[in-house]
């Protein structure tokens, strides 16, 4: 269901505009909306390297930015007694910055909390409200199984 034109290919819409990266979509309108960026932390480089391997190779993302050491200041109840009792900790940990779609977010979820080594891992997902229109149609198209 695609418009002829040069470099008028991607899945999910039909092209109206061919621009730069040789195409632009209606879909563009949507695909903001259906790409995520997902925060996770993790406790040393190797696992963030080996969790963004991972989930590269599997689809559940496009890509992963790992960045350098941050630090993380939290009340963890975990092991406590009582919740009030819980010190404030302060660690240094890897955050990794996902790109996902909506789609491919269950499949995310899913396989981080099974990889992940923390016993509740951080997994916040914003919606993309805009970006460029080739690099969300590059979002889409790596995630699809």
């Amino acid at each position: 269901m695609w418009a002829a034109g040069p470099g008028c290919n991607p899945p999910g819409g039909t092209c109206y505009n061919v621009d730069a990266f040789g195409y632009e979509c209606e879909r563009v309108i949507t695909m903001a909306a259906d790409s995520l960026l997902v925060f996770t932390t993790i406790d040393d480089a190797d696992a963030a390297r080996r969790l963004a391997d991972s989930l590269v190779a599997d689809r559940a993302v496009a890509c992963v930015n790992i960045l350098p050491p941050v630090t993380s200041v939290f009340r963890w109840e975990s092991g406590a007694d009582d919740a009030a009792a819980a010190q404030v900790q302060a660690e240094a940990e890897i955050m990794l910055l996902m790109k996902t779609t909506t789609d491919a977010y269950a499949r995310l979820e899913a396989q981080l909390q099974a990889e992940h080594p923390y016993e509740l891992p951080e997994i916040i997902a914003v919606p993309v409200e805009r970006g460029l229109p080739g690099f969300l149609q590059w979002i889409d198209s790596a995630t699809r199984e």
